[in-house]
């Protein structure tokens, strides 16, 4: 299975459909060659990479400032759209480069959010966040 195909199974679970309704597109797609099984290996696969890269290691990431946001998106849950709110950690290396650290769907902007975000990603981005830096300081607008 081609990276594109697995990208648009990805997609599409992330759209909020499920395995049937995934199937039946591929197969219009793709002449009826696609099984439930093969959506389902697909969709476990991409899974099992998401976990693999928010669990990974980050001591040799050459991070020397953090920027944290917060965006809200919205998508379809059980038929319904809604909107979910993601807290993101971006870090700026020595050499000027972005890269996303972790993305982590919350619930909302609370300093507890934030911290747990920060926790969880250990060590790491808490020794280059500080003990209170301003970025972590809420209260002005939250």
């Amino acid at each position: 299975m081609t990276c594109q195909v697995q990208a648009l199974i990805a997609g599409a679970y992330l759209a909020g459909t499920n395995t049937r309704r995934v199937k039946r597109a591929l197969a219009a797609l793709f002449g009826g060659a696609v099984g439930k099984d093969i959506v389902s290996r697909t969709w476990r696969k991409v899974r099992t990479d998401w976990e693999a890269w928010s669990g990974r290691d980050l001591a040799g990431e050459d991070v020397v400032r953090l920027i944290l946001d917060g965006t809200v998106v919205r998508v379809r849950l059980d038929r319904k759209a809604t909107s979910i709110s993601l807290l993101v950690v971006l870090g700026v290396r020595r050499d000027g480069q972005k890269v996303l650290l972790s993305i982590k769907n919350m619930g909302g902007e609370s300093e507890a959010a934030w911290r747990s975000i920060l926790d969880e990603a250990g060590g790491e981005l808490r020794s280059i966040a500080g003990e209170a830096p301003a970025a972590l300081e809420f209260g002005q607008d939250r």
